[in-house]
C-alpha cells in the first residue's frame, strides 16, 4: 500500500506540537537543566528514541519553543499596534503578560543567548531564532521611536528603550513565578520611560 504523503507530515506535525506542548510545561516546573528527554517523553507518550526523531536534544525543543513564541509575541505586537498607541500598546502587554498565548511557560528570554550559542542547536533554528529576536525588538523600537515622537516617551535610542522593555517583560516572569504582583511592577518600571 502506497504511502500518504500528506497524512505522514501531518502525523509529524501532530507528534512535533505533542512534544513541544508536554515539553513547556515541564520545563516551566523543573526548568531546562532538570528537565530530561526521558521526562519529555514520558509525558509525551513516546519512547525516548522517537523524541530523537522529531528533535536531535532538549535544547533544541527548548529553542522551537522559544521560536514560536518569538513569532506569537511579534504577531500580537502587530495586532496591537493597528488600535492602540504606543504607550496603551506596552502597557497592555504588561497587564496581560500572563493571558497571552506567547507566554506559555513564562521562562524564554531568560535562555535566548544561552540556546543561540549552544551546540546542540542546530545551525538552522539558530539562524531562526537570531532573525525573531532581531524582529521582535525591531518592531518593538519602532513602537517606541512612534511614541518618543509624539510624546508619550522620554527621549532616547529606541533601540535601548526596546531592551529595556524585554527586560520589564523579564522581571514580570521573575515576579510571577515568586507569586507577586508582576503588574504592579511592570507598570512601575514603565513609568521610567514616561514623559
Amino acid at each position: 500500500m502506497p504511502r500518504n504523503i500528506n497524512r505522514d507530515q501531518e502525523l509529524r506535525k501532530e507528534r512535533t506540537n505533542d512534544i513541544l506542548k508536554h515539553a513547556v510545561e515541564l520545563f516551566a516546573q523543573k526548568g531546562l537543566e532538570a528537565t530530561k528527554i526521558s521526562d519529555i517523553a514520558k509525558k509525551a507518550g513516546m519512547s525516548h528514541g522517537l523524541i530523537y526523531n522529531y528533535f536531535k536534544s532538549k535544547e533544541e525543543i527548548y529553542a522551537s519553543l522559544i521560536h514560536l513564541n518569538l513569532i506569537s509575541f511579534k504577531e500580537q505586537l502587530e495586532e496591537l499596534y493597528q488600535t492602540k498607541s504606543p504607550k496603551e500598546l506596552l502597557e497592555g502587554i504588561v497587564r496581560d503578560f500572563d493571558k497571552r498565548k506567547w507566554n506559555e511557560a513564562g521562562f524564554h528570554y531568560f535562555f535566548v543567548e544561552q540556546i543561540i550559542n549552544s551546540d546542540a542547536v542546530n545551525l538552522e533554528l539558530k539562524e531562526a531564532l537570531n532573525r525573531d529576536y532581531d524582529e521582535v525588538l525591531a518592531f518593538l523600537s519602532k513602537i517606541f521611536k512612534e511614541g518618543m515622537e509624539n510624546g508619550e516617551f522620554l527621549p532616547g535610542v529606541p533601540e535601548y528603550h526596546a531592551h529595556y522593555f524585554l527586560t520589564v517583560l523579564q522581571g514580570t516572569i521573575v515576579f510571577s513565578s515568586k507569586k507577586l504582583p508582576q503588574n504592579i511592577y511592570g507598570y512601575t518600571m514603565l513609568s521610567y520611560l514616561y514623559q
